[in-house]
């Protein structure tokens, strides 16, 4: 039996034997189902207490937010060079992330010179 956070039955489901014993359901949640504890007992007989119970967490998921700024060690970069960027990084929201390695990728697309006034000419 599972029950909702405010206590009242969710839902019933009765499983079958997987073999020695052991049963497995995965229980789908609607987007909007109710935020905090749900509990779910486990019966061996419906007349009888509970043989088992758990309970899990249903939250709003709000992914970690960085702040962060790039510098880098050169102005221009040649074709087939190797840019040195140095990273500055700071968590707005989340768990604490020091000392974490940071990765991400880079694309450089030629631009016109319309972009670039003071190189006129170049791109």
């Amino acid at each position: 039996m599972i029950k909702r956070p405010d206590g009242v039955e969710y839902k019933r489901v009765r499983t079958d034997d997987q073999g020695a014993g052991g049963r497995d359901y995965t229980l789908p949640l609607l987007s909007g189902a109710a935020r905090g504890t749900w509990r779910i007992e486990a019966f061996v007989d419906p007349k009888a207490t509970a043989v088992g119970e758990t309970s899990f967490l249903v939250e709003d998921y709000v992914p970690e937010r960085l702040d962060f700024t790039l510098k880098p060690a050169q102005e221009a970069l040649r074709p087939g060079g190797t840019a040195v960027i140095d990273t500055t990084a700071r968590y707005l929201y989340g768990a604490p992330g020091a000392g974490l390695d940071i990765s991400g990728e880079v694309r450089i697309e030629a631009a016109t010179s319309a972009g670039l006034k003071a190189l006129a000419g170049y791109q």
